[in-house]
């Protein structure tokens, strides 16, 4: 009646109080038979969930504790040779019979898991701070040096422990490592490392070297990432990463923090308004002189001239981007993930827009080359070929267009960022809607999904005029823009 009263109808504290009067010897039996005999003794019942499992930790064999606090610095799972590398003996026995643990997988390298995400909390807590900086520190160099080959792909947990342990600078670079990995592998995620990094920086004291470069990069990265996060683009974000780049002297970063404005703004119809700044921004990036950045951001700069007609300014950046790229689809991919993909593609859309001979040839080959290259990015640069080409009545929505788009949502939504699966989704409800069989509905239901998807910010503007002409003209083989 005790137990019930002081456990509030919480039945993992009326399990831990239970263990708790057990491990003092107060009850006797086994779990589950568990007998008091001691009618008139006073019993102390643990107050708190907390104090039942501080006392049954405080308990514990010294090495068996050394563990726990070892494994609470882990995390909610653990492995036994990660506990190894951080402590001098590995005591999982002792806590697997205590209830405080339990094994999750049974392979050659097993796993542990927390009972109860509390227990891990109180472990966690209970350790002096330096001792605990001081795991987290170690525990770094362990994930970095038992699979270097993973290195990349631990970088976020690693920042983390650094963080933890107070290494500012390390921590921060090891955010950013975080989010370069996960840009082409999921945008979120890496945009959080890169959030994470600035919040890193801007904890460092006024002393530390390049305190302000550091505060700046990651915002850069933020900015200029931002048209692939499907939301509107941070005005505010956008003025402080400027001022902070000027201040710090910084024009690689001012040059990469308006790109995303320009992108930005493209993406969201306002075409003038980009290509002005993308007149700005191709001044910036050329006066600063490298090769590589021109490289990364002149696309940006070029879908925007596109967009707005200035097909001589598209062509002259293009070709420029081609030479610069010297035949490698690879090379320059940051914030796509080929820019020689992309500038070939834009050379081909504006040679169709001009008629000049060769063009479907040239519009084939960037096809080819952004199937191959950009499996994130391929459904938004299809945009070229299988809407505005289709739109324009100089490419046909015949089944090989079906074949292809039917494709491109495949590969989205296995491999694609939320934004890359709405423009597939747009594409591929687009060339159905052109079909006069029973296709031409389904297309138009998905189009109408996508237009819902634009007007709440998670697909591109610049779809909604096309969405709206063909859902108003239904008996039209083709749209006029």
């Amino acid at each position: 009646g005790r137990i019930a009263e002081r456990a509030s109808g919480n039945p993992f504290f009326a399990e831990e109080i239970v263990r708790d009067i057990a491990d003092r010897g107060v009850l006797r039996g086994e779990r589950g038979r568990y007998v008091y005999d001691g009618e008139g003794t006073d019993v102390e019942v643990p107050a708190t969930l907390q104090a039942a499992i501080a006392s049954r930790i405080d308990r514990l064999p010294a090495d068996a504790k050394a563990a726990l606090n070892t494994a609470a610095v882990v995390g909610l799972r653990f492995d036994e040779g990660l506990l190894a590398a951080l402590a001098d003996r590995v005591a999982v026995e002792p806590l697997l019979k205590a209830e405080l643990i339990d094994q999750v997988t049974f392979t050659r390298r097993a796993e542990y898991a927390f009972r109860h995400p509390l227990i891990r909390s109180v472990a966690y807590r209970s350790q002096l701070t330096t001792a605990r900086a001081g795991l987290h520190r170690r525990l770094a160099s362990a994930l970095e040096e038992r699979d270097p080959e993973l290195a990349d792909e631990h970088s976020a947990l690693i920042a983390e422990h650094l963080e933890a342990a107070g290494d500012l600078v390390e921590a921060f670079r090891w955010h950013m490592r975080a989010g370069d990995w996960h840009t082409f592998r999921d945008i979120n995620a890496g945009r959080l490392s890169w959030e994470r990094a600035s919040r890193v920086a801007d904890r460092m004291p006024a002393s530390q070297p390049g305190r302000e470069a550091m505060r700046v990069e990651p915002r850069a990265v933020l900015c200029a990432s931002a048209f692939r996060a499907g939301t509107s683009f941070d005005e505010a974000a956008y003025e402080e990463t400027c001022r902070l780049a000027e201040a710090a002297g910084d024009q690689v970063s001012l040059a990469m923090t308006m790109s995303g404005r320009v992108t930005s703004f493209t993406f969201g119809g306002r075409f003038v308004e980009s290509s002005l700044l993308a007149t700005e921004l191709v001044d910036s990036v050329q006066a600063i002189g490298k090769p590589e950045l021109e490289l990364l951001l002149l696309p940006c700069a070029i879908i925007s001239k596109l967009a707005v007609g200035d097909l001589g300014e598209c062509l002259r950046l293009t070709q420029h981007v081609i030479d610069l790229a010297d035949g490698d689809a690879r090379t320059g991919g940051l914030l796509t993930e080929s820019p020689l993909s992309l500038a070939l593609m834009f050379r081909a859309t504006a040679r169709m827009c001009q008629g000049t001979p060769g063009w479907r040839d040239d519009l084939a080959e960037a096809s080819k080359m952004v199937r191959e290259h950009m499996a994130i990015g391929s459904a938004i640069l299809m945009y070229w070929k299988y809407a505005f080409a289709i739109s324009a009545g100089a490419v046909l929505p015949d089944s090989a267009a079906v074949q292809e788009t039917t494709e491109l949502l495949e590969l989205a939504q296995q491999r694609g960022d939320d934004l890359s699966l709405e423009c597939a989704r747009f594409l591929y409800g687009f060339v159905l809607a052109q079909q006069t069989n029973q296709d031409r509905s389904r297309g138009l239901d998905l189009l109408a999904g996508v237009r819902e998807a634009v007007t709440a910010q998670r697909s591109l503007m610049v779809y909604l005029p096309l969405i709206d002409r063909k859902s108003t003209r239904l008996n039209s083989s083709h749209i006029t823009i």
